[in-house]
């Protein structure tokens, strides 16, 4: 009634997070306030690292009315390294889990790597010119310019981190 409009980002890593009573009185009081619930949800290995999971929680937060939002990968903010799931697995498993939830579900993005005020969305693994390669695209930026940009980076089993990444062609300003 106040005109204002309010949009809650909520963390969650595992349905069960969301499956006590507790839990889902928490969610329908704050969606009666005519808030809306959008769903971070960080990759973690050994966690939520297989599409299974990511499909039953994706599934569970559009039955509570939540809407599935961002699927990160773990950044280096002070997460150990026994967290990480290299980018390639990342992608396979995101990619999984959303050709099998509905539509209402497919709201989320991912993989999407968090850096320096920037989101970087892992859209895809591709072959350009017979190299394996990372597609890449800027989805937020200080700088607006870059919003919507592709980049290529070179494909990696192992990398997990946003150093990992080496440009896989001659691009000026890599992301």
């Amino acid at each position: 009634s106040s005109g204002k409009h309010t949009a809650i980002m909520a963390h969650i890593t595992h349905p069960r997070e969301i499956s006590t009573p507790i839990a889902r009185t928490a969610i329908q009081s704050i969606l009666a306030t005519g808030a809306v619930i959008r769903c971070q949800t960080p990759l973690i290995r050994g966690i939520n690292d297989d599409p299974e999971t990511l499909i039953n929680l994706w599934s569970r937060e559009v039955q509570l009315g939540m809407i599935p939002y961002y699927l990160f990968t773990e950044s280096d903010t002070g997460t150990k390294d026994c967290f990480k799931v290299p980018y390639a697995r990342a992608i396979t498993i995101f990619q999984a889990a959303l050709r099998k939830v509905s539509g209402l579900s497919r709201t989320v993005r991912g993989p999407v790597l968090a850096d320096s005020g920037r989101k970087i969305l892992f859209s895809d693994i591709s072959e350009i010119n017979g190299k394996k390669v990372f597609v890449l695209e800027t989805i937020q930026s200080p700088t607006p310019e870059k919003v919507g940009r592709v980049c290529f980076a070179d494909y990696s089993e192992t990398a997990s981190r946003f150093e990992d990444l080496t440009p896989a062609f001659p691009q000026e300003d890599f992301l």
